[in-house]
């Protein structure tokens, strides 16, 4: 950890976050529910994200490939 002073991000209630730092690791911050609450859809769907995009070398790869595509695309127009 350096020096630097941290960032504070405030999500709203339906807010979620998916963090990661230099080295990799990744955290997900949602918002506090009930035990008996229903987690929606966008939440659970975040939650895979950060799981197969941390984890998965096919995926990440494939991510790269999808951001340089349209990297470029956008270069050209």
């Amino acid at each position: 950890m350096t020096d630097k002073e941290k960032t504070i991000i405030e999500l709203e209630d339906d807010e979620v976050a998916f963090i990661m730092n230099s080295n990799g690791d990744a955290k997900f911050v949602m918002p506090h529910m009930e035990d008996e609450d229903n987690v929606p859809e966008y939440v659970q769907f975040m939650s895979a994200m950060m799981v197969v995009c941390t984890t998965d070398a096919e995926v990440i790869e494939l991510i790269w490939q999808k951001f340089h595509e349209l990297v470029d695309k956008e270069k050209v127009n």
